[in-house]
């Protein structure tokens, strides 16, 4: 099924809303377990983590489980000391978005810092590969910004394979400049 005719689906408006909500409550839900789990904690240590009962961490893990709010949402960021991104987009983002458990997983401040601090230094554009494998996929993502920041890439290369299917999709090395 092409792109534009899974988007034409959006058209009807019981559809939109119900694949949008699954959609939301799913990712969120998921991501959520996903990050006890990597913490190897109960939904109790879970919940202690955070400042929440377990049986918020339970509910917010059930994607059936009612509304999720922005508030709670920081409340967990701020203490597995992650970041959290909320915003409205497009239908087309929307199913391009990577809803594999690459594509949910997170690090936290100090994990993002300890990888960057143990990639290579690649300060010409000359020393990233100029051929990619034939399997390969490359994103590249620029910024908004206007000028450069200290130590806040511009360009990132994303050298993947596989498909955004759970289970499925597998990096295989990050560049930045």
């Amino acid at each position: 099924m092409s792109d534009l005719s899974r988007l034409k689906k959006f058209q009807n408006d019981e559809y939109r809303i119900s694949y949008l909500d699954s959609h939301v409550k799913g990712g969120i839900a998921y991501q959520i377990r996903w990050l006890r789990e990597k913490l190897g904690l109960t939904q109790t240590q879970f919940g202690e983590l955070v400042g929440m009962p377990q049986a918020v961490i339970s509910r917010l893990e059930n994607a059936e489980g009612g509304a999720v709010n922005i508030n709670t949402l920081l409340k967990i960021a701020n203490g597995l000391k992650i970041g959290l991104a909320v915003g409205f987009s497009n239908f087309e983002t929307v199913l391009k978005s990577d809803v594999s458990p690459v594509g949910l997983a997170v690090e936290s401040i100090q994990e993002t810092i300890n990888r960057l601090q143990a990639m290579p230094e690649r300060a010409v554009a000359n020393e990233i590969p100029t051929t990619l494998p034939n399997s390969a996929t490359v994103e590249v993502a620029t910024t908004w910004q206007t000028s450069t920041q200290p130590n806040h890439p511009t360009i990132l290369l994303l050298i993947a394979s596989g498909t955004r299917n759970f289970g499925t999709f597998m990096q295989t090395g990050v560049w930045s400049s």
